[in-house]
C-alpha cells in the first residue's frame, strides 16, 4: 500500500471539491481502515468536514476476521473494536 500515495490524492480530491472519500472494505492484505499509514487521508478528511464512507457491498467477505490486530489505531474518527 502506498500511504504517501493516498495522502497526495486525498489533497488532489479535496481542492477539487470533493463531497466525501469513498474507503472500500476490501483493504489490502495485512492493512485495515485505520492503519497508522492512513492518518493522513483521516486528517485530511477531518479538516475540510469531509465524511467518509465506506463502500461494503462487493460480496464475500467484507472485512478481514483479523482487522483488530493490523497496526489499528484508535481514534474518534475510526474506532475498530
Amino acid at each position: 500500500m502506498d500511504f504517501e500515495r493516498t495522502a497526495i490524492f486525498t489533497a488532489e480530491v479535496i481542492k477539487a471539491g470533493a463531497k466525501a472519500i469513498l474507503v472500500p472494505s476490501n483493504c489490502p492484505a495485512h492493512h485495515s481502515p485505520s492503519h497508522t499509514g492512513l492518518s493522513p487521508l483521516w486528517r485530511q478528511a477531518e479538516e475540510a468536514s469531509l465524511p467518509i464512507v465506506m463502500h461494503v457491498g462487493r460480496g464475500g467477505q467484507l472485512l478481514d476476521l483479523n482487522i483488530s490486530t493490523m497496526a489499528c489505531r484508535r481514534s474518534k474518527i475510526f474506532t475498530v473494536a
